[in-house]
């Protein structure tokens, strides 16, 4: 959306008459027919996603004008997304208390706002989507649709709600959707929610990581109205089924679109890191902060920054997320994680104790904290935290590989490094190269000789790549990678012959 840009641009540059002039304007052509409150919608979500670093600009905008709407709806969606970044299965009490806090915030700014202008769309349509409940969201639906039956956003809004990920039903969604029906002439846009149950049950079938049933809704979505987030789902799950150059080719449909250019660049990240490829990883991941702060992308860019050897920047990243979002279990788990590749163990062990106190299951707190026990020399709580881990997310193919190499390495156990490399190469649908060594270093010395030849052959294109050398200069050259290198040289000489 250029006007989302040009929105923005006014926005961070507090020139607030101004901005407040060029939503009315736009808001015209809305009223005209010339196009959809759904652009419009899309068009006002220039201001962030609850990034406390604009709370200040959000603040001097309505000090400014008091009693304009837009600026009061804005700023109460900003305090609303803040909120929602706390929305956890078990959240602790300091995130309860954050929630509460800024979704009262919210409300307050949102009703003023329609006290104010109570034909502006999409403050209705926030406060649809700031609801509790799907009952308190039919009844804002309600009382916006009395003002504006044709509105997309705020059918967009009562219809997403009813979802049953917020607590709602799939039979509501059809409902809501079937309502839509009869206003389609006055709202092109309308048309895709045709398309819109498909969406949902897509969306809980990616929820439940089942991605090709998810493809195939996104699928039949589209068929029914080419909907954005239709594509945004198609588009997660070919990323999931390793089908990355046709999800790419959904990404770019939807940069042209402009839509949601946050999350359009972290995808674009997560598939830079799917072909390990960090470098381009940490560049869109840098630009999907800079275009919209999200704790979860912090999370994911200090990582990215860890596997190219810039650990105490991975750690800087998160340290100032932690700042913006205290005690966000996202950011908490990497950040322990991150305390223990700059060497701060002791630190990285009551950062995981601390994560405890919010969910005493997180298997990332058990193994981080494990290996800075490890790195402190005390063998018998790291491999008590670190089983504990495995145990807990049995599925974890990193976690299983670490396991095997604390066996192999600390306590020199070949028959349970074995297990868990085993494991490791089973659950990870695109294994290391690192990960295959080890695996058919190990299996060799057992005497299992034709799974340490299946073993290497399947590292050697990962070798050809550099995986090897890269992994060799993360975690440390150890003597065996040396050994296994030449069994992969004669390998690959009886690859050449077949």
């Amino acid at each position: 959306m250029p006007q989302r840009i040009a929105f923005s641009d006014l926005f961070r540059k507090g020139e607030w008459q101004r901005l407040d002039d060029s939503i009315s304007e736009f808001r015209q052509n809305v009223d005209s027919g010339a196009c959809s409150d759904g652009t419009l919608y899309e068009s006002m979500l220039f201001a962030g996603n609850g990034d406390p670093a604009l709370t200040a600009l959000h603040d001097a905008w309505v000090a400014a004008m008091p009693n304009s709407a837009y600026a009061l709806a804005t700023r109460g969606r900003h305090f609303r997304q803040y909120a929602e970044h706390y929305r956890s299965h078990t959240p602790s009490a300091a995130q309860r208390a954050r929630r509460i806090d800024n979704n009262q915030r919210a409300e307050r700014d949102l009703l003023l706002a329609l006290t104010i202008d109570p034909n502006f769309t999409i403050t209705h349509t926030w406060l649809i989507e700031a609801a509790h409940t799907p009952e308190e969201a039919e009844k804002r639906a309600t009382a916006g649709l009395a003002v504006a039956p044709h509105s997309y956003a705020i059918r967009w809004a009562h219809l997403f709600r009813q979802a049953p990920k917020w607590g709602g039903s799939l039979s509501a969604v059809e409902r809501t959707a079937q309502l839509a029906r009869e206003h389609e002439p006055k709202d092109a846009r309308l048309r895709a929610f045709r398309g819109m149950v498909d969406y949902v049950y897509g969306d809980q079938h990616a929820e439940n990581e089942e991605f090709n049933e998810a493809l195939a809704r996104a699928d039949s979505a589209l068929e029914k109205g080419d909907l954005n987030y239709a594509r945004r789902l198609r588009a997660i799950a070919l990323v999931e089924l390793q089908r990355l150059e046709e999800a790419e080719k959904e990404l770019v449909i939807l940069e042209g679109r402009q839509f949601w250019p946050g999350w359009t660049l972290e995808m674009r990240a997560i598939i830079a890191r799917e072909r390990r490829d960090y470098v381009s990883a940490t560049t869109y991941f840098r630009q999907s902060l800079d275009a919209d702060f999200d704790p979860d992308i912090a999370a994911s860019l200090a990582p990215a920054l860890d596997y190219q050897g810039q650990p105490q920047q991975g750690f800087e990243v998160l340290a100032q997320a932690l700042k913006k979002f205290p005690d966000h279990a996202h950011l908490l788990e990497p950040y322990v994680k991150s305390l223990v590749w700059v060497k701060r163990y002791r630190e990285a062990i009551a950062g995981a104790e601390a994560l405890f106190a919010i969910d005493p299951e997180n298997s990332m707190a058990w193994f981080w904290g494990g290996a800075a026990h490890e790195q402190l020399g005390d063998l018998t709580s790291a491999l008590k935290w670190m089983e504990r881990a495995v145990e807990i997310s049995p599925h974890w193919s990193y976690g299983q590989y670490e396991l095997g190499r604390f066996y192999e390495r600390k306590l020199s156990n070949d028959p349970k490094a074995l297990q868990h490399y085993r494991l490791a190469k089973k659950q990870d649908r695109n294994p290391s190269a690192l990960m295959l060594l080890s695996l058919a270093c190990t299996a060799d010395r057992l005497g299992y000789q034709d799974e340490a030849k299946e073993a290497l052959q399947a590292a050697w294109p990962g070798c050809q790549q550099g995986d090897c050398n890269q992994a060799t200069a993360e975690q440390g050259a150890w003597a065996q990678l040396a050994i296994a290198g030449k069994a992969v040289s004669s390998c690959q000489a009886e690859i050449d012959r077949d």
